[in-house]
């Protein structure tokens, strides 16, 4: 409480927005972000927090695919040692060093050690719990990885990337409903989260209660919030109509390999979808 991360307060606000526009995980809201920290670091070079939000938003640009994945890992790795020379005791810097060893480098006891840290550090950060649910999920310790994420939503109940971790854990777990509910939270909070990945994850759903029409929907809607693929989504009726959702599913492998970066997890899942396991 007594902690003053900066004493100028243009930085401290350059450094709220760049945290809002960092989690609305769109491409557009990343490189807002990236911009505002950067400004707030032009007023204060040694503001610690400012380089923890860049390397955060470098982090999930590489994740979703903005910037190559290897790009966005040294980035987010270059500006959390930054941060760490000026303050070690910083919570927010252990929780990104602690989401590199488990995305970069697949180290799970130091991933632990680092989030651990963070938390005992600053127990009120709603990202340091969310990092230490998905370590907890790959660990197979899915009671202490929902207990994890519901704390984050505790703490940050506006977030939707905490609605869209719970929401993959129901998913998961076979719990649709509630899996349902949390995606219908995320559209209430942010129609465009992650460039309709919400729309997505509903898709899914329908497919998996294999309720095709109501599948259909969704996927115009992911569609349309993409302006690269808007059109398509004026297709979907009339293909659906002719060949069934398996032809809507394979328009949607072609479209993902057009991506700049195609996401194999998400390539991987349609082509299971046509039961193509060898794609």
């Amino acid at each position: 409480v007594e902690k003053e991360y900066t004493e100028i307060p243009e930085a401290y606000n350059l450094y709220l927005q760049g945290r809002f526009f960092w989690g609305a995980r769109t491409k557009e809201g990343l490189n807002k972000s990236i911009e505002c920290f950067n400004k707030a670091l032009e007023l204060d070079p040694d503001y610690a927090l400012a380089y923890v939000g860049l390397a955060d938003s470098y982090f999930i640009q590489g994740w979703w695919g903005w910037i190559p994945l290897n790009t966005g890992f040294a980035l987010a790795e270059e500006n959390v040692f930054k941060a760490l020379a000026i303050d070690k005791n910083l919570a927010e810097a252990h929780t990104v060093m602690g989401a590199l060893y488990t995305w970069k480098y697949w180290d799970w006891e130091k991933a632990r050690n680092e989030l651990e840290l963070a938390i005992e550090l600053n127990p009120n950060f709603g990202t340091a719990h969310q990092y230490y649910s998905e370590l907890l999920d790959i660990m197979g310790e899915n009671k202490r990885a929902r207990e994890e994420i519901d704390r984050a939503i505790e703490i940050d109940p506006f977030l939707p990337v905490l609605r869209a971790l719970s929401g993959s854990y129901y998913y998961n777990e076979g719990r649709l409903e509630n899996s349902f509910d949390e995606f219908d939270n995320i559209l209430e909070l942010d129609p465009k989260y992650g460039s309709g990945s919400a729309h997505w994850f509903k898709f899914f759903i329908h497919i998996r209660k294999k309720e095709d029409l109501k599948a259909v929907e969704e996927i115009k809607k992911a569609l349309e919030v993409n302006p690269s693929t808007a059109t398509e989504a004026e297709k979907i009726d009339s293909l659906y109509s002719n060949v069934g959702i398996n032809g809507v599913i394979s328009l949607l492998i072609e479209l993902k390999l057009q991506d700049s970066v195609p996401s194999p997890y998400r390539l991987a899942r349609l082509y299971l979808m046509l039961d193509q396991k060898e794609e």
